[in-house]
């Protein structure tokens, strides 16, 4: 038997300022050759969840995801030059961002 977690994101924008996403921070801060970089490894990252999806290892719901216990601590899915920009977008606009897995209580048989 396998757990599901659901992870859930929350992000703390500094005082004084507003939240930007990822995607118009890139579209605003980037320069034209690190947002072309920035696109192809969104790209990835993508086909790397849609994945995770097909194999039945994550699903989305919502804001929400729910992952196969073993994935989410052994494998990590993640394009790693996705989460270099990830880190410069969190460290350039100042959000602290956090990730938050908990039980469901849910258990598959595989």
């Amino acid at each position: 038997m396998t757990k599901i977690l659901k992870q859930t994101f929350n992000y703390t924008v500094p005082d004084g300022k507003e939240f930007i996403n990822f995607d118009t921070w890139a579209g605003e801060y980037l320069e034209q050759e690190d947002y072309n970089l920035w696109f192809q490894a969104c790209k990835r990252q993508n086909e790397i969840m849609d994945k995770q999806q097909s194999e039945d290892k994550m699903t989305k719901d919502g804001d929400d995801y729910f992952w196969d216990e073993n994935t989410i601590k052994y494998e990590q899915p993640c394009d790693q030059e996705w989460l270099a920009f990830w880190n410069r977008y969190l460290d350039e606009t100042g959000i602290a961002f956090e990730s938050i897995l908990e039980e469901t209580g849910i258990d598959t048989n595989d």
